[in-house]
Order: C-alpha cells, then structure tokens, then sequence
C-alpha cells in the first residue's frame, strides 16, 4: 500500500512538472508574439515615418521650380500689374509647398491641415497642367519650366497625400478620407469661419480658387 501511495505521489509531481513547463513555454511563446508583434508595428511606422521625412526635399525642389518661374516672368515682364498677377499663383504655390516640407520634415502629414494642403495642391497643379493644354507654350522656357513645375507638384502632392493617409491613426479608407475632407472643404468654403484655424482654411481655399 505505501508503495502505491509513493507511486501515486510521483505521478502527481510529474504532472505538476510537465504542467509548469507547458505553462512557461506558453508564457514563452506569447511573450515572442507580443514582440515580434511590436517589431512589426515599430518597423511598420519607422518605414511611414521614413517616406514623409523623403518627401521634404521634394517639397523644397518642386518649391524651387516654381521660384525659377516667378523669377523668369519678373526678369521677362519686370514689375507689372500683369507679371503680378501671373505670378500670383507660383507664389502661393511657393508658401504651400514650403508648409508641407515643414510638415513632412517633421513627420504631420497625417493631420488633416495638411492633408488638405496636399489636396489644394493637386487641384492647383491639375489646373495648371489643364492650362498648358489648352494654350500650349511648351516652346519657351517659360512655357516649359510651367509645364514641369506643374508636373512635380502634382506628383509630390499625390505622394504626400497618400503617404499621409498610411501614417494617420485612424483606419479608413482613401475614399472615406476623401470624401470626409470634400465635405469638410465644401461647409469651409460656402460658411463664414468661427476661428483662426477656420480662417486659414477658409482663405486658404478661396485663394487657390480664385488664382486659377
């Protein structure tokens, strides 16, 4: 009978064994998930952070396109009523491209401000490119300096734009995004701002609307 007893008791430390060391290789191996889970995310976001940061220099150059065209038609025209108003639109090109290479610099173009500075940015280079079409200058340097100037920044644009919504903290999708900055932009544009952020947007909306 003591035997038995002993045997009985042997068996239980073996199972008490073999269950602490399943436990622990459990502990083991959600504690390896957990981590590689966190490498992911931190690689993930390292990587998005990365292609803002890239995105400053493009920024600057395509900003730079566009002094070079305020700079020819000042040099072709002088200081005129109508150099001015030609330049008017490089110019606040100029001031929004210098704003997203802040931001991508220093890794904002999730938040909203800017990712509505991107858009206006694709609608100004798209308008742009529409008006090279339709009168074509590609002959001069002038004509084509703004032609390639509009050509960047809608490419610049469109990749901060994207690389903004990859970085941004909410999942949705490009047209949810979209369609919620739309319907943002439109009550900006048809109501009388409340603030000073509002304003911003409200003239900021307005003048690209007007220039072009």
């Amino acid at each position: 009978h003591s035997l038995y007893i002993q045997q009985q008791q042997q068996q239980q430390q073996l199972n008490i064994r073999k269950t602490s060391t399943m436990t622990s290789r459990r502990t083991k191996t959600m504690r390896e998930q957990k981590s590689s889970s966190s490498d992911d995310n931190n690689n993930n976001n390292s990587m998005t952070d990365q292609k803002q940061t890239i995105l400053t220099p493009l920024y600057r150059g395509v900003s730079m396109l566009h002094i070079g065209q305020i700079s020819l038609a000042l040099k072709k025209s002088g200081v005129t009523l109508g150099c001015l108003n030609v330049i008017g639109g490089p110019l606040m090109a100029v001031g929004l491209l210098f704003l997203l290479s802040n931001a991508a610099e220093q890794k904002h173009l999730a938040k909203d401000t800017f990712l509505r500075l991107n858009g206006l940015m694709v609608l100004y280079a798209t308008l742009t490119l529409g008006l090279v079409a339709l009168v074509p200058q590609l002959s001069s340097t002038y004509g084509l300096l703004y032609f390639v100037s509009g050509s960047s920044a809608l490419f610049v644009a469109v990749k901060g734009y994207f690389a903004g919504l990859r970085a941004a903290d909410d999942v949705t999708t490009f047209w949810q995004k979209t369609g919620q900055l739309l319907k943002q932009a439109s009550r900006t544009s048809m109501s009388l701002p409340s603030g000073k952020s509002s304003l911003g947007h409200y003239c900021t909306l307005w003048l690209v609307a007007v220039r072009k």
